[in-house]
C-alpha cells in the first residue's frame, strides 16, 4: 500500500479538504505529537505540486528536510529542488536556473528562508501553497518576517506548532483538531503504564554533584538544564577543562605588553580551574559505580530475557556511548541512534528494536521517526525530559502501539537532578496530552 493509501481517517479528512478546495486561506493545524501531521502534509504538499502549483515547504533543520523527501517520494513525487543549507541554495543561485521554480515541489530548511540571499530572491514569490511545519520563529526575527512577507503573498498557508501561530495571520484562519481514530473509526489512545524503579542514592554522590553544579551555575556559557544525571555532568566537566588547556582553540588575545600584563592574573585563574576541575573528576572516578546506569542494566536484562523490546532514551550523545558501551559489556546485542546519524541509518536501527536489539537513543530519534514502537516495549528512561512537550515526543510513537511500559529513575534518597523530576513527571503522565497553567517547564 502506498503512503496514500495508508492514511487514517483523521488525516484522510484534511487532505480531501486541500482536494475539493474548501480549505482557508491559513490552517494551524494543531494536533498530538505521533498523530501524523507531517504525513498528512507531505501528501497535501505533492497532490498540489502534482497538479502544476508552486508549492513551498519549510521545516525547522535538516534531519526534517530529509524526512519529508522520503515520505513525498513515498508518493510517488519527487521535489523539484531541495535546499537543506544556506550554501546548498548559494550554490542554485550561482547556477543560473530560478531558484523558485513556478511550479513544483520545492523543500527547505528554515536556515535557507531567513538566509538574505533567499529573502531578496523571495520577493516576487507567491506560492499557491506554504507549508510551515514545527518551525519556531518570533515576529521580529529575520525568519518571522520572512515567513510572514511571504505568507501575505501565498495563496493558502497551513502550518504546525505555536511558535509561529502570531506570525499567519487571516480573516478566514481555522485551528484544525482531529481526533485521533484507526481505520475502523475506533478513538486511538496511547496505551502505556509507568513505573519509578528506586535505588540507593549515594550522599557522597549527591554532596558531589551539588558541588559540580554550583561551579556550572556561576559559568555564563553553562547550560544548567542539561546536567541531570552524573554522565552529563562527567562529561560537561571534562569538555570544560579541555577548552582550558588547549587555549589556542579560544579567541585569540590581543597584542602587546599591555594585553599581556592583562592576561596573567586570569592564566592563573584558569589555572586554579582546571586543577579544581581534574579534583572533581578524580572524585567522581572514586565514587562506587553509578546506581543510575546499574538500575538501567538491570531493567535492560531482564526486560530482554523476558523478551521485551528494550529501548533506553537519554539527552546526550555521551550518555548514548555510556549506555551503549554497559549493556554491551553484559552481552546483551545494542543500537544506537543520535542526531549525527543518517536517517537511513536511524531507520535500520529501530528495525533494530524488533528483533531483540536494546535500542538507546537520543530525542532524534523521536523527531524524525514518527512510527509505533512494538507491543510490549520497555521504555527506559534514563534522562528524563524537562518540559512537557518533550514528554509528549517521547510518548508519541506509542500512541498505536499496545503495553508500552515507562520506567522512570529515581535514588533515594536523590542524588542528581533528574531524581528530582520524577515525581512531576509522573503526575505528568497520567494526562499526557493536556495542558497545564503551569506552563511547560517541568523544572
Amino acid at each position: 500500500m502506498t503512503l496514500v493509501q495508508n492514511l487514517l481517517p483523521h488525516q484522510l479528512a484534511l487532505v480531501e479538504e486541500y482536494r475539493s478546495g474548501s480549505a482557508p486561506h491559513v490552517v494551524e493545524l494543531d494536533a498530538p505529537v505521533g498523530a501524523g501531521k507531517s504525513r498528512a502534509l507531505a501528501v497535501i504538499a505533492a497532490e498540489r505540486a502534482a497538479a502544476g502549483a508552486q508549492v513551498i515547504v519549510v521545516l525547522p533543520h535538516v534531519a526534517l528536510v530529509t524526512q519529508m523527501i522520503h515520505l513525498v517520494n513515498q508518493i510517488g513525487t519527487a521535489p523539484t529542488a531541495v535546499y537543506a543549507t544556506p550554501a546548498e541554495f548559494r550554490l542554485a543561485l550561482d547556477k543560473g536556473p530560478l531558484p523558485w521554480p513556478d511550479s513544483g515541489l520545492v523543500i527547505c530548511s528554515a536556515s535557507v528562508i531567513r538566509s538574505p540571499l533567499a529573502i531578496k530572491t523571495l520577493a516576487n514569490t507567491a506560492p499557491s501553497l506554504l507549508v510551515v511545519d514545527e518551525v519556531a520563529a518570533s515576529v521580529s526575527s529575520e525568519l518571522g518576517q520572512s515567513l510572514r512577507a511571504l505568507a501575505a503573498r501565498a495563496h493558502q498557508v497551513i502550518f504546525t506548532g505555536k511558535r509561529v501561530a502570531a506570525l499567519f495571520q487571516a480573516p478566514d484562519k481555522r485551528r484544525w483538531t482531529f481526533p485521533l481514530t484507526d481505520r475502523e473509526g475506533r478513538p486511538v489512545a496511547p496505551e502505556f503504564s509507568v513505573r519509578i524503579h528506586e535505588y540507593p542514592g549515594n550522599p557522597a554522590e549527591a554532596e558531589l554533584v551539588r558541588k559540580a553544579i554550583g561551579f556550572f551555575d556561576q559559568l555564563p556559557s553553562a547550560v544548567p538544564n542539561l546536567f541531570f544525571t552524573r554522565p552529563a555532568i562527567q562529561s560537561a566537566l571534562l569538555k570544560r577543562v579541555r577548552r582550558l588547556e588547549n587555549p589556542e582553540q579560544l579567541p585569540p588575545q590581543g597584542e602587546g605588553e599591555e594585553s599581556k600584563i592583562k592576561q596573567a592574573p586570569f592564566e592563573a585563574l584558569d589555572q586554579r580551574m582546571i586543577e579544581a576541575i581534574w579534583r572533581m573528576l578524580d572524585d567522581f572516578d572514586d565514587l562506587s559505580p553509578d546506581g543510575r546506569l546499574l538500575a538501567a542494566v538491570e531493567e535492560a536484562r531482564l526486560a530482554s530475557g523476558q523478551g521485551y523490546p528494550v529501548m533506553i532514551v537519554t539527552g546526550l550523545v555521551q550518555e548514548v556511548d555510556y549506555l551503549a558501551a554497559a549493556i554491551g559489556s553484559h552481552g546483551l546485542p545494542v543500537s544506537t541512534v543520535t542526531g549525527s546519524m543518517r536517517l537511513e541509518e536511524r531507520l535500520s536501527a529501530a528495525e533494530n528494536l524488533r528483533i531483540g536489539t536494546v535500542l538507546v537513543v537520543t530525542a532524534a530519534f523521536f523527531t524524525d521517526i514518527q512510527r509505533p514502537l512494538p507491543d510490549g516495549t520497555r521504555n527506559l528512561w534514563f534522562n528524563p525530559p524537562t518540559t512537557r512537550r518533550q514528554a509528549q515526543q517521547r510518548l508519541g510513537l506509542g500512541m498505536s502501539s499496545h503495553g508500552v511500559e515507562i520506567v522512570l529513575f529515581r535514588a533515594v534518597p536523590p542524588v542528581t537532578p533528574a531524581d528530582e523530576l520524577v515525581e512531576r513527571l509522573d503526575f505528568i503522565l497520567q494526562s499526557p496530552w493536556q495542558e497545564t497553567e503551569l506552563g511547560d517547564e517541568l523544572i
